[in-house]
């Protein structure tokens, strides 16, 4: 909403992954984070996120992280990262000031298909 009176429609995207450990509560890295899947979103809405959530026991700390999907896509080809691991969140803002932004209506996509097709999706769900 620009004014009471004037709105625009915009979406944004997140697909979160977490951070997976071992027995000993060791980092084993995003290993959900799947390259075709980051290919499909995109041709979605170019406002499309990774929401990285980290919550590590073992030292008792707790994170929530987001980046561009092209990022992680990049990273993974062309770093060659099977396994992407807390690198990622080096890329990243804290999640809670994307958030802020978007609800703000910064980072979304305005783009008449892309909110065409996710106004489709949740209708559907």
């Amino acid at each position: 909403m620009l004014t009471s009176e004037v709105y625009l429609e915009g979406v944004v995207f997140y697909e979160a992954k977490r951070q997976y450990y071992d027995e000993e509560h060791c980092a084993l890295g995003f290993n959900s984070i799947k390259l075709e899947q980051l290919t499909r979103i995109q041709k979605i809405t170019n406002s499309s996120n990774m929401l990285l959530y980290d919550v590590d026991i073992k030292n008792e700390i707790a994170g929530a992280f987001s980046l561009p999907t092209i990022f992680v896509e990049k990273i993974i080809n062309e770093a060659s990262l099977a396994v992407p691991g807390r690198i990622l969140t080096h890329y990243a803002n804290p999640w809670v000031k994307s958030l802020a932004e978007n609800f703000s209506g910064f980072g979304l996509d305005y783009s008449q298909g892309a909110v065409s097709k996710m106004k489709k999706i949740l209708k559907s769900s």
